[in-house]
Formats: C-alpha cells, sequence, structure tokens
C-alpha cells in the first residue's frame, strides 16, 4: 500500500505492454533546456552548468495510469519550484518520463531507456518497480520513489530510496490498524489482496493480523486476487458469510471501489472500508464513483493537505501555480510532491557536481529527514527505524503513525489532527 506507503500490486500480463510501452515525455520544469549529452555519472557536461537530467518512470497509461498522472504532476510542482529558486547548485532539474504501462516488462524497458539516455538517477513511481530494481542497481543508479514494493528494503538494492523510508522485508503487523479499527466498534476484518503481488498479500496478512492484536476477529483473508478480471461479488458474498463487518482492501483505487460497491450490492453488514493510497481527489470528483467512496476510510504516512500547515500551504500553492489544481492534494499529488523534495534532497546532499555514487553514499546518511515538513514522522535513512531494511515500515509503507480521513461528499476529512501512531506487532510478519 506509501504510501502506505502504501499500495501495491505488481505487474500485469506481457501481452499488455506494447500499448505505450517505454513512451517517452520530455518535461523541461522553470524554463530550463533538456542536455542533448549523456549525463555520465554526474549529469553534467564539461565546462556547463548544464540541467540535471533525471529520469521519471511511471504509469500514465494503464490499470494505474489515472493514479500515477497524478503522482506526476505532483512531482512536475516541486521540481518547478525548485527550479524557480534557482534549481540546485545553480543548475535546473529537467525531467524525462518514461511510461511503463502498469506493466512489469514495461517498466523494465522503461529503465534501460532511461539509463541509456543518460539519466543521472531514476524517480519512481509505479506499482511494477521491482521488475527493474536489479538493473538499475547493477547501473549503479540511485532510485527514489514511493516504495511500493519490497525492494526498497531488500538487499542488494542499498540504491534505493522510499520518500517514507524503507520497507521492512518482513513485514510485521503494526498495532494501529486494529487500534483503529476496534475505537469504530468493528468486531471482524475481512482482508483481501492480490496473489502476484508480495506486497499486497503481505498486507492483507498484515492487517488480519493487527485485527487479532486488538481482539478482534479476522474470519475472511483472501490473497488470491489476479491483477485484472477479479470476481468481486463472489469476494463479496464471501465477505458477507464471514460475518466480518469491515474491509481492507490492499488494491489500487479503482479495484478497491469495485470490491466496496460489490460488498454493498450484496447486503453485506459492514461498517469500515479501510483503503491504503489516500484517496484520489479525481474519482471522488467522478459521478460514477462518488457514491461508492462515501464513508470510505483512508489513511496516510504523510501530512494531509487539509490540515493547513506551513508545509501544505506551500505544496498547495506550487501545485495551483504550475499545474493549475486548486482542490487539497490527495494521496498521489502528495506523494509525487515529496518524492520531488526527495529528489531535491539527493541533489542537494550528493555535493557540487554529484556523482551517482555520491548520491547514494551521502543520502544514505541522511537523518530526521522531513520532505519540507510533509512527513509523520522523521526518516533516518542509514540507521533506526527507518534504516535499509528493518523499522516500522510494514511494507505497504504504512509505518507506525498515519493519519486516517474519510470520504465526505467531494471532501476528504481527516480524523485528527495528529497521526495516530502504533508499535510493531511481536511475532508478526515473516
Amino acid at each position: 500500500m506509501k504510501r502506505d506507503r502504501k499500495l501495491v500490486a505488481a505487474a500485469a500480463a506481457a501481452t499488455l505492454i506494447l500499448a505505450g510501452c517505454g513512451s517517452s515525455t520530455k518535461h523541461t520544469a522553470g524554463g530550463a533546456t533538456s542536455a542533448t549529452q549523456p549525463a555520465g555519472s554526474s549529469g553534467q557536461t564539461s565546462g556547463q552548468k548544464s540541467p540535471f537530467k533525471i529520469g521519471v518512470l511511471t504509469s500514465l497509461t494503464g490499470p494505474q495510469g489515472s493514479d500515477y498522472s497524478n503522482s506526476l504532476k505532483g512531482l512536475d510542482a516541486r521540481v518547478k519550484l525548485q527550479n524557480a529558486n534557482g534549481g540546485v547548485d545553480g543548475r535546473q532539474i529537467d525531467l524525462d518520463v518514461k511510461d511503463d504501462s502498469s506493466t512489469t516488462a514495461g517498466n523494465l524497458t522503461g529503465a534501460q531507456l532511461l539509463i541509456t539516455q543518460g539519466s543521472l538517477l531514476i524517480v519512481e513511481a509505479s506499482q511494477s518497480d521491482a521488475a527493474s530494481a536489479r538493473y538499475l542497481h547493477e547501473s549503479g543508479r540511485p532510485v527514489l520513489g514511493e516504495n511500493n514494493t519490497n525492494t526498497f528494503g531488500t538487499e542488494p538494492f542499498t540504491n534505493m530510496f522510499g520518500t517514507t523510508g524503507s520497507h521492512n522485508p518482513k513485514y510485521p503487523a503494526i498495532t494501529t490498524w486494529g487500534k483503529f479499527l476496534a475505537s469504530k466498534g468493528v468486531k471482524g476484518l475481512a482482508t483481501v489482496g492480490y496473489g502476484a503481488a508480495p506486497t499486497s498479500t503481505d498486507a492483507a496478512l498484515a492487517f488480519a493480523a493487527s485485527a487479532r492484536a486488538a481482539g478482534l476477529k479476522s474470519p475472511y483473508v483472501n490473497t488470491s486476487l489476479p491483477l485484472t478480471g477479479a470476481n468481486f461479488t463472489a469476494i463479496a458474498l464471501g465477505i458477507k458469510s464471514s460475518g466480518a463487518d469491515a474491509v481492507y482492501g490492499g488494491m489500487g483505487s479503482n479495484a478497491n471501489l469495485s470490491l466496496a460497491e460489490a460488498v454493498r450490492q450484496v447486503g453485506a453488514n459492514v461498517k469500515v472500508f479501510l483503503f491504503p493510497t489516500g484517496g484520489s481527489q479525481t474519482l471522488l470528483d467522478s459521478s460514477a464513483n462518488n457514491a461508492a467512496m462515501q464513508g470510505v476510510y483512508y489513511f496516510d504516512n504523510f501530512v494531509p493537505a487539509q490540515l493547513q500547515t506551513p508545509a501544505t500551504k506551500t505544496m498547495q500553492q506550487a501545485l495551483q501555480q504550475y499545474e493549475q489544481i486548486t482542490t487539497p492534494a490527495d494521496y498521489y499529488l502528495e506523494e509525487g510532491y515529496m518524492e520531488g523534495s526527495l529528489l531535491v534532497e539527493a541533489l542537494t546532499v550528493g555535493g557540487s557536481n554529484p556523482t551517482r555514487q555520491a548520491i547514494i553514499t551521502n543520502l544514505r546518511k541522511v537523518t530526521g529527514y522531513t520532505a519540507d515538513g510533509l512527513e509523520t514522522q522523521p526518516v533516518d535513512y542509514n540507521s533506526g527505524d527507518t534504516a535499509f531494511g528493518v523499522g516500522p515500515n510494514d511494507g505497504s509503507g504504512a509505518g507506525e503513525c498515519v493519519y486516517f480521513i474519510q470520504a465526505q461528499g467531494h471532501a476528504f476529512v481527516p480524523l485528527d489532527t495528529s497521526p495516530e501512531c502504533g508499535t510493531i506487532i511481536p511475532g508478526t510478519g515473516h
């Protein structure tokens, strides 16, 4: 789940990759021009203050296209804000975007194109990111991203940095979710995840464990959903017969909504729907989805835009100025913006004319990272709770402290002005 943090999912069939696979968009933010020479190890041509050539690997088409198109807008806004303020060390940031079409094969192809075309580092926002992890590691490129999969926390991928830290590959459960469900009067939780996406499977198991630790039942656990074409009516009937009165869905936004609609249609007595990755404002404003989203809870491990903190106000101003977005940032917009903040951090700590290895080495030393004030808890990339391979992150991206928000009308409403925090549950995970 990102952010949760977030969400889950891997790949789709290779038969889908040809449409749009590896397509490229040049984003020249803040008036910078695109560098024509390969970036080599430093991203700077000899004797020039050329732009940093940064590769972006994401899903703009396919099942995750609607979500990650917003993520790209958030990234673009943060980069344009930085470029408007002089860039990094006087150099502008130039984004070269590749669309992986929401497929594993497209993800690897896009990564190969970015490397051969000279990207200094890669910003990756795709649920298929594991497909390119080994290739990017072997290329020596720093990878910054949403940490969708447990490659952000699994050896040997020490070149990968998640916006909210690293995953714990053992995927332990945390008490936060069970405590939240118990506070809503829930008696039993049904959990659902994709079979082909390990983080989705692990999230479903972790949420069930958290429910049990809070004294609740977990009468329905289904971790065998296909990535496409799931029979949600059959799943809903299974949830109904189990007696569960809450549902966790560890899938993409549209699939989670299809599950919620099916559960309601079969008349299951479910009072709480809890989904990762926050809500999509685009979906909430859609007449086709608004009714299905009413009352649904989401959770984020970054500060919701609706709280109007100094950090979220700065973000909203950038989104409005550079992307013409006036509504509060949803999960994907904010996640993308935070990827931009991490990109700026990486280029800054890399030193004058940073090399790939300098970025990896120096970013791994960073402690107390806050993403310009948007993190729910500071990230240490070198040791402690959010270091590589250990820490509170359960693998879906949700750490010990998260904000819960609820869809109400055409708005997402935070349940509190401070995050809900918990601890790892001993003996959970693998």
